[in-house]
């Protein structure tokens, strides 16, 4: 159970996306009581969703503090993974285990939409098969896997193709946009405008 006040996160700007740092720590129960911390600072993608889907399922709200906590115990896999999975390093939860308590997580903080949560879990089990560091155990989930999809699909699928094709036009749009507009101003304009005004006035 996670516990209150949630972190505060603040944007990070990134070329390639968006990014955001958890400014303060996130907490929770353990299945055993202890009590299980994301430290902060931690930079986080929140829930990496594709972007024609993000209407129905967005990267951020209520599963926010799920995401973040999931994106730690990636973390832990992946510099397992890299230290050479020796045991006495080995993280405290599975790949197939940190899925799981993810998939508890959301429908702890947003029970009222449990076809999201599934489809944000379905999304994680997909990235594990293709991050070598997660792809253990991957198989046993497949068909509950495919069981989800083909649950979702028949509504998903449609609003991801139509969102896609928005994007392909709102994306050349702003292409043909930028071609016509007019040449942006230098960057001291400004200065030189103000600075012609002080002049002016005292002469």
């Amino acid at each position: 159970m996670f516990l209150f006040p949630l972190p505060a996160l603040r944007p990070v700007p990134l070329v390639d996306g968006d990014a955001y740092d958890a400014i303060e720590p996130l907490r929770w129960t353990e299945r055993d009581g202890t009590l299980g911390e994301v430290a902060a600072p931690f930079r986080t993608d929140l829930a990496s969703v594709p972007r024609p889907l993000r209407v129905l399922v967005p990267t951020s709200g209520r599963h926010t503090p799920a995401a973040i906590r999931h994106d730690r115990r990636c973390d832990d896999l992946n510099a397992w993974h890299r230290a050479g999975r020796p045991e006495h390093l080995r993280p405290h939860l599975s790949s197939i285990e940190a899925d799981e308590e993810f998939l508890a997580g959301v429908r702890e903080l947003d029970p009222n939409r449990p076809l999201r949560a599934h489809v944000l879990w379905a999304g994680v089990r997909a990235g594990a098969w293709a991050n070598p560091a997660r792809r253990d155990g991957w198989q046993q989930d497949l068909l509950r896997v495919l069981l989800v999809i083909l649950i979702v699909a028949p509504v998903y699928l449609p609003v991801a193709l139509v969102n896609s094709l928005a994007l392909l036009v709102d994306g050349l749009a702003n292409r043909l946009a930028c071609r016509l507009q007019s040449p942006p101003l230098p960057d001291d304009a400004g200065l030189l405008v103000v600075g012609d005004l002080a002049a002016r006035a005292a002469a």
